[in-house]
This record gives C-alpha cells, sequence and structure tokens, in this order.
C-alpha cells in the first residue's frame, strides 16, 4: 500500500509508525497526473502503476451557517467536521448536522440516512420540545 500525501498533508510521527508498521510506503511528491487505470505520474518524473486507486480528501465546513453560528468544528481524520451528538444536534441549539459535514465514513448511504435521521430528531425536538 503507498499513502499519497501529496505534498499538502502533514503527518504526526505517530500516525506514520502506524502505517509504516502495516509496511505503507508514504509518498510526499506531487502527482502530476494519473493515466489509464492507476498510473501515477509524479512531479519529478517517476510514474508508479497500481492495480486501483483509492481517494480520500481532506473536508472542511465551508457555509457561512458554520462560521456564523459558532458551532463547533472539530478536526478528525480526514478533515474538520461539525461536532454533533446522538441526535444530531450541533453545539448550537436547533442547529442540526449530518453527511459528509458532520460524520465519516464519507458515503453517500450514511449521509442520505444521517439526513433523514436528523430530519426526524429536528422534528421530534419541535413537537415535543420538552422531551430533551
Amino acid at each position: 500500500m503507498t499513502l499519497f500525501t501529496n505534498g499538502s498533508l502533514m503527518l504526526e510521527a505517530s500516525v506514520r509508525r502506524v502505517l509504516w508498521d502495516k509496511d505503507a510506503d508514504i509518498e510526499e511528491t506531487r502527482i502530476k497526473s494519473v493515466e489509464a487505470t492507476a498510473d501515477i505520474h509524479l512531479s519529478d518524473g517517476r510514474c508508479l502503476t497500481f492495480a486501483g486507486l483509492f481517494i480520500a480528501t481532506r473536508t472542511v465546513p465551508t457555509s457561512l451557517l458554520v462560521a456564523n453560528s459558532g458551532c463547533v468544528v472539530e478536526e478528525a481524520p480526514i478533515g474538520g467536521q461539525i461536532l454533533t451528538d446522538a441526535t444530531k444536534q450541533t453545539s448550537v441549539p436547533g442547529i442540526y448536522a449530518c453527511g459528509d459535514v458532520a460524520s465519516m465514513p464519507h458515503s453517500v448511504s450514511l449521509a442520505v440516512g444521517g439526513g433523514a435521521m436528523a430530519g426526524m430528531l429536528l422534528h421530534r425536538s419541535l413537537v415535543w420540545p420538552d422531551a430533551y
């Protein structure tokens, strides 16, 4: 397994050790292009060929609602995410969050399920406000 940080992700020493213990290679040279099935062309001229790629991007909540409301954003392994409790409520009463901005792993099916759950819990808090 090779982990590409693309030069922008700084890995803590403890994370590097865990990856090295799992026999992972850490490649920090910038990716120039990806061609064919999984040929990675690096900015230093090398080309590495793989059978497949798994891509994980870092996320950052960009909505002005998050910034202006004061919702707590915590650092997670793949970027910032809005802190929520078990009912999907953020640190600001009345604001709920779900999907990629509030949980990982980033998955369409989990985001849809989280959205349905957040909607139901928000509705419940409006209908039965004393239940919380």
